[in-house]
């Protein structure tokens, strides 16, 4: 049987490897469209018909502007596969941010809000587990974005504190709603797994998450 910490992982990875897959498609979809047609106009040029050159280089262009998109995909998927290398180890936490809001851009367009993780002023680093923070960061922002707004924005941001670090994420624009946010069981045991503590404020429209810099 698969304990708690296993199916919040499996959850996690699950809804991850979902999301990429259908970005990848949507990619493959257009270039496959547009190679479609690019064929069309070959054909036509076979046939005698005048082409038009800087049409056939803007579909190139698509093409590999789209084949670009899906390396940046995969390549953040491979990121998120190799978090699980090692249980702990030392972490740049901008990275795992960084990551973690590139692979929530899918869920932050499908709720149509926004989500930004703007370059630290002093990056800082913590030995910790990357694979179960960028999972309590996901939950979070997973519980949030309902209570959204449309159009507005997730900021994501951290700093040292003291012998730790604080991860924030901060609602911008109008004030949610007032209905109670309700963090579920993941967070709490995923909080307890990295020895760190998550809390709310509506009055700063803001999640916090603590972790201490070196977990044991």
């Amino acid at each position: 049987m698969i304990d708690s910490t296993g199916r919040i992982g499996l959850a996690f990875f699950g809804a991850l490897s979902a999301s990429i897959s259908h970005e990848i498609k949507n990619r493959m979809a257009i270039i496959h469209e547009q190679a479609s047609l690019l064929e069309d106009y070959i054909h036509m040029a076979a046939k005698g018909s005048e082409t038009d050159p800087e049409r056939m280089l803007k579909i190139a262009g698509s093409i590999k502007k789209q084949v670009g998109n899906a390396d940046v995909i995969i390549k953040n998927m491979n990121r998120l596969a190799h978090s699980t290398d090692d249980l702990k180890r030392t972490a740049s936490v901008e990275e795992i941010i960084d990551l973690i809001a590139a692979l929530s851009k899918r869920m932050a367009d499908l709720h149509e809000v926004k989500i930004a993780a703007p370059q630290a002023k002093e990056p800082c680093s913590a030995h910790t587990s990357p694979f179960l923070l960028m999972n309590l960061i996901w939950w979070c922002i997973k519980t949030i974005m309902p209570f959204v707004q449309k159009n507005d924005t997730i900021r994501l941001s951290h700093e040292k504190s003291g012998d730790g670090v604080l991860i924030r994420m901060t609602v911008e624009g109008k004030p949610i709603s007032e209905e109670e946010i309700e963090f579920p069981e993941e967070t709490s045991i995923l909080a307890g797994l990295l020895n760190g503590e998550v809390g709310y404020s509506r009055e700063k429209q803001q999640c916090v998450i603590s972790i201490p810099a070196a977990l044991p």
